[in-house]
C-alpha cells in the first residue's frame, strides 16, 4: 500500500490530515514511512509550529 490518508487529533496542535507513504527497500525486508501534508493545508502549517 504506497500511501494512505491518515486525520490525526495531535493533542497540541489539534486535527491533522496527513498522508503516509510507503516505500519498500528492495532486498532489505526494510520499509521506510514518510508522513506528510498537502502543501499549504492547515495541517502543513500547523506542522511548521512543531
Amino acid at each position: 500500500m504506497p500511501s494512505v490518508r491518515k486525520n490525526l487529533r495531535h493533542p497540541t496542535l489539534g486535527e491533522l490530515e496527513i498522508d503516509r507513504h510507503t516505500l519498500g527497500l528492495p532486498g532489505s525486508g526494510f520499509s521506510l514511512v514518510m508522513y506528510t501534508a498537502e502543501s499549504g493545508s492547515p495541517s502543513a502549517v500547523a506542522l511548521k509550529g512543531l
